[in-house]
């Protein structure tokens, strides 16, 4: 990616702004939200790595969202939204073409058939919440365990690094 080279957070990735091009080159579109650091902040100090620069508005679409934006609209004391959530949202694309999914992996929108939720607290929850509901419910084992991804050396690849994820969490946080 380009952005992190124009100090750019797109802040909108979703497979609808992703292009293919006549000669097969995939293209970005829709920076319609998209921040940049040397537009906005341009005395930001430069030694700093660009994904520590946190853009001012919290952006994306209902389903991408990278946890820290579904803090920031929890309004709770949150971590920065930095490039960093480009890249969440990039990695949910990528299971969805990976899995074959018509929907986004936490899709926020249908009623839940799924997971264990009251229907009347669905129905009350703003997209992010049903976005964060899903996501602390289902996590990644939908994927794994659903046998989603057909092709097997993707799926052990998915496996492997989702138990490593695990077991750098153990470690770190001594559990």
């Amino acid at each position: 990616m380009e952005l992190d080279a124009l100090k750019i957070v797109h802040g909108d990735i979703k497979p609808d702004n992703i292009l293919i091009t006549k000669t097969g080159s995939i293209v970005l579109s829709d920076f319609g939200l998209s921040q940049c650091a040397l537009t906005l902040d341009p005395t930001r100090d430069q030694s700093r790595p660009f994904c520590e620069w946190s853009a001012p508005e919290t952006n994306g679409t209902p389903g991408y969202y990278a946890p820290e934006v579904l803090l920031r609209y929890s309004r709770a004391p949150t971590p920065s939204f930095t490039s960093l959530a480009d890249v969440f949202s990039m990695g949910l694309v990528f299971v969805e073409l990976f899995c074959g999914l018509e929907l986004p992996l936490w899709d926020p929108v249908d009623d839940p058939i799924d997971i264990d939720v009251d229907i009347d607290a669905w129905q009350d929850m703003d997209l992010p919440q049903r976005q964060a509901a899903r996501m602390m419910v289902e996590g990644i084992r939908k994927v794994i365990d659903g046998n989603w991804i057909a092709d097997e050396d993707a799926r052990d690849m998915v496996q492997l690094v989702s138990f490593s994820f695990a077991a750098l969490q153990s470690i770190k946080t001594g559990c």
